[in-house]
């Protein structure tokens, strides 16, 4: 109860005679303190509404300024714009014939060790020296003793060389019948014979596979290439 009020309801109580007019006062005193003391309720409440209003603003506050950074990223990444279809499929097509150079000349096996490795040789040495129907006719003899997959990529390369492009997806169906060094080699020329066959279903699941089971190949790497110039 403020002082003041105190005060005057103490002097109200010790006027003497209590008359009417005793009874005006004091019942003016009260009610001036009843509103006093509303008025400091309503103050708190006020203060209490302004508090949570201050929190609610400055949660804002934080919001506006993430929406403004991602802004800002956004108009920066939009001054520097991925390059468009038009000039993306050059460096595709050029990246395609990089890899196709690296690609050229199959990988030699680290593990696989062939039954009659002086045939094996004798037949990499006539494919290589361009006698494609020599080669053929040695890794035939080879794939009837010990069918090996390196024997099979062989006479796959040497049935595409000589245009007997059916007879090729045959044999590397041999040679990705088991896991090996050839298999990744194999998998990607069988995928872009089906290909170039019209088999298109059968060619992009063959390298969708050859991606899922060898990610890191530079096959796969070409598979991807390859998936999205078929697009």
């Amino acid at each position: 109860m403020p002082a003041a009020f105190v005060f005057v309801l103490a002097c109200v109580g010790c006027a003497g005679a209590r008359g009417p007019q005793w009874a005006e006062d004091r019942a003016y005193v009260l009610e001036a303190l009843d509103t006093t003391a509303r008025t400091a309720e309503q103050a708190a409440e006020r203060e209490r509404k302004l508090e949570a209003r201050v929190v609610e603003l400055e949660a804002k506050v934080v919001k506006l300024e993430q929406r403004l950074s991602a802004a800002e990223a956004a108009l920066r990444a939009m001054k520097h714009p991925p390059p468009s279809p038009s000039e993306a499929r050059p460096r595709l097509r050029e990246k395609i014939a990089r890899l196709d150079r690296l690609l050229a000349e199959p990988r030699s096996p680290s593990a696989e060790s062939p039954p009659d490795e002086k045939a094996l040789a004798q037949a990499r040495s006539l494919f290589q020296r361009g006698q494609f129907a020599k080669a053929r006719a040695e890794l035939r003899k080879l794939v009837r003793t010990r069918p090996t997959a390196e024997a099979w990529f062989w006479l796959a390369e040497s049935e595409y060389a000589l245009g007997r492009k059916q007879a090729a997806v045959a044999a590397y169906r041999h040679v990705v019948k088991t896991t090996n060094p050839f298999w990744a080699a194999a998998m990607l020329r069988l995928g872009t014979l089906l290909y170039a066959q019209g088999r298109k279903a059968e060619a992009k699941a063959a390298l969708s596979k050859l991606i899922r089971l060898a990610p890191a190949s530079p096959e796969a790497k070409r598979a991807h290439m390859l998936l999205d110039e078929w697009r």
